[in-house]
């Protein structure tokens, strides 16, 4: 017994320093020229930035180096360029670190991502609600399905009921937002949606549309569009409910939104990783600039604003019958 006590006290010396020396070198590999990486970083933020100008580049670019140069390694450098995008001080832009943007562009085994972009209910009055929710992948065929799965999901619904709908985005958080703007498009108006506003002030236009091999969806015309949103619905998850008010007879129920209303986009680094740099704000379909939280015409509880967003859906339709 004492001895075997004594072989288990000898692969514990053994084997966790040998662990803490893999975990060092492999699982935390070392980092050539981390300056430079800095210095890239830096550079995309400083160039394309909404609050580029807000930051003493100089002296965050310093601060970050001596964070790199301090190990030299991955965990060093992903710490330095997280805190060059936290000099933006804008509660929006983020640093993806390697892994997670290997992830983001994965196609994965099981197609959770895309099956979880939408679901279907349908409330004692046939009023249906399609709850929209985030969507994170990169990957071109989780992209596709996932917007034919949407799109799917909007054609059994107007089978059930073909004047109106709910779009439930209280749960949107955000993520990649073409998915859900083109997974929507038989229902959105062929026109702008909305504005991306750079900071020279240059409007790209947001648009749905149907670049997927998949037979393209019948445009149809819903006499009442409602949006629910609150507190959580967030980034894109705005994008999409300000994209769905450009539709002619639609409302914005629920609480306001987080307020998280620029446009990211991302910046891949030489060394893996990406950054998500705030780089427009959002303008509405007439041209209205967004600043902060959408701020629903009929404000609801979270526990209510689905059925008072159908009960205005179904007078809607009555009215028109």
């Amino acid at each position: 017994m004492q001895r075997l006590a004594d072989s288990l006290l000898w692969l514990a010396f053994t084997l966790v320093p040998a662990l803490a020396l893999w975990s060092y070198f492999y699982a935390d590999p070392r980092v050539e020229h981390p300056a430079e990486a800095v210095h890239e970083a830096a550079g995309i933020l400083q160039s394309n930035a909404l609050a580029a100008s807000s930051v003493d580049w100089p002296a965050a670019q310093a601060r970050a180096k001596a964070i790199a140069e301090r190990t030299g390694r991955r965990a060093g450098l992903d710490e330095a360029i997280a805190s060059l995008i936290g000099e933006l001080n804008d509660a929006h832009s983020h640093y993806i670190p390697p892994a997670s943007a290997e992830a983001l562009n994965r196609q994965p085994e099981a197609r959770s991502s895309a099956s979880s972009i939408a679901d279907l209910s349908i409330d004692q009055n046939h009023i249906p609600t399609l709850h929209v929710h985030a969507f994170g992948s990169l990957n071109p065929q989780v992209e596709a399905h996932a917007a034919m799965q949407l799109s799917d999901a909007v054609q059994r619904s107007r089978a059930r009921f073909d004047c109106g709908m709910v779009v439930d985005l209280s749960d949107n958080g955000g993520g990649n937002m073409w998915p859900m703007l083109n997974g929507l498009y038989s229902i959105l108006p062929a026109k702008p949606l909305g504005y991306f506003v750079s900071k020279s002030g240059e409007r790209t236009p947001i648009s749905s549309s149907w670049p997927y091999s998949h037979t393209m969806p019948e445009k149809h015309h819903v006499r009442a569009l409602a949006i629910v949103v609150n507190r959580q619905t967030a980034s894109s998850g705005e994008f999409v409910a300000a994209s769905l008010l450009a539709h002619p007879n639609s409302k914005l129920f629920g609480e306001p939104t987080a307020g998280l209303t620029t446009g990211n986009q991302l910046y891949p680094l030489q060394t893996g990783g990406l950054l998500a740099v705030a780089t427009s704000k959002l303008a509405t379909a007439d041209g209205r600039p967004v600043n902060g939280a959408l701020v629903p015409t009929m404000l609801a509880e979270p526990a209510n604003a689905v059925a008072t967003a159908s009960a205005w859906v179904r007078q809607e339709c009555q009215a028109t019958e």
